[in-house]
């Protein structure tokens, strides 16, 4: 009876694989034709299920990495230029941790955040589609997303939504998961992201979150954008030293 149970596992395991490496094929297939209209100059339609906000579960994983090659990639640092002057940026300008009393003054300038405890990356993106993912680990409180231009920064509370031109999601509490829409969405996740994927379709106002290292969805904003944005970060407050890590841009 057990090598009868077990074969019928067996059986039942590799139909699932098969079903799920057909429907892999089929969805990479499709993608590959529409870059091969795209190349050619063809017009493209928008279909719904072009939304990566729409793939769920395995698949979506191996479609999305299918689709980097129509991506940009973006090859951007944190701006020093920008972070508030609690912030330490480390010398390659990819990682970003709270420090209580920096060795350092930062300069005053226009461009840095003198309230809000951020820093936005060197590139701002005006068109095309663009992904990047950033390492947040065991940390207990964080905020990505992106930011236009126009942002106040000089003002002492900025709530971050999409009325004051932030597009973000947020960690607090090590728990606590929230898109800061209007209002802002409690986010239920299964596990916890180590390294969120930010997603931005200038054209077509989308700002998708994912748990990068099985691609789930986490979040879509959907908006009309009209002017740079920038990719922003916040490494949250570092309590009794619970949340000393930094963040960390990924080169992908």
């Amino acid at each position: 009876r057990e090598e009868e149970l077990l074969l019928s596992e067996l059986e039942t395991g590799q139909r699932s694989a098969q079903e799920f490496v057909r429907t892999s094929g089929e969805q990479i297939a499709a993608i590959q034709a529409r870059l091969a209209e795209e190349d050619a100059g063809a017009p493209l339609p928008a279909p719904r299920d072009f939304s990566l906000g729409q793939f769920k579960g395995p698949i979506q994983y191996v479609v999305w990495r299918e689709m980097k090659s129509a991506l940009t990639l973006p090859l951007f640092t944190l701006d020093p230029a920008t972070n508030h002057p609690n912030l330490l940026l480390s010398p390659d300008l990819l990682a970003v941790r709270l420090v209580d009393e920096p060795q350092e003054e930062a300069p005053e300038g226009p461009e840095r955040f003198s309230k809000s405890v951020c820093v936005l990356g060197s590139a701002g993106f005006t068109s095309g589609r663009h992904y990047w993912e950033v390492e947040v680990g065991d940390k207990t409180s964080w905020d990505i997303g992106l930011a236009r231009a126009s942002v106040d920064r000089q003002e002492a509370k900025v709530m971050l939504k999409p009325a004051n031109g932030y597009w973000a999601v947020w960690l607090r509490h090590g728990a606590d998961y929230k898109a800061l829409d209007s209002p802002s969405r409690h986010l239920a996740l299964q596990a916890k992201p180590r390294r969120v994927g930010v997603y931005l379709d200038y054209e077509g106002g989308q700002v998708s979150f994912y748990d990068a290292a099985a691609m789930t969805h986490l979040y879509t904003f959907s908006d009309a954008f009209a002017e740079p944005l920038y990719p922003m970060l916040g490494p949250g407050v570092n309590r009794d030293g619970l949340n000393a890590e930094p963040l960390r841009l990924v080169e992908l």
